[in-house]
């Protein structure tokens, strides 16, 4: 299950993701969003694992015209974050499901990750 703890980050709060008894935060694994220019949006959720609990599953939006290979953005993340908090699965999107409010609409993007 995914905690939520409320921290100002200049995000409304800071998404725990539990991995092999150790806490990921979204913020930190969303580093990847500094690609600005190639990536529009990001969403990084917990896939439950029999082994380690959670595992870290990131969801990219894609910028408009940018390509991007999941392998390129994993080496980002493999060469600058520890090996706990690398994605185990990078799956595109076209677009993000949205709330009444416009912001993600994380528990979707959750079940998202289950299938």
């Amino acid at each position: 299950m995914q905690d939520v703890a409320p921290i100002d980050f200049s995000e409304p709060s800071l998404y725990i993701t539990a991995h092999a008894d150790e806490r990921v935060g979204t913020p930190r694994v969303v580093g990847l969003e500094e690609w600005r220019s190639r990536v529009a949006e990001c969403c990084v959720v917990g896939r439950p694992d029999d082994r380690l609990g959670e595992v870290v599953v990131a969801f990219v939006q894609p910028a408009d015209g940018a390509q991007l290979a999941a392998d390129e953005l994993l080496a980002r993340c493999r060469s600058n974050l520890a090996s706990y908090k690398v994605p185990s699965e990078i799956c595109f999107v076209e677009a993000f499901p949205r709330s009444p409010l416009g912001k993600i609409a994380r528990s979707q993007v959750q079940t998202m990750a289950q299938g």
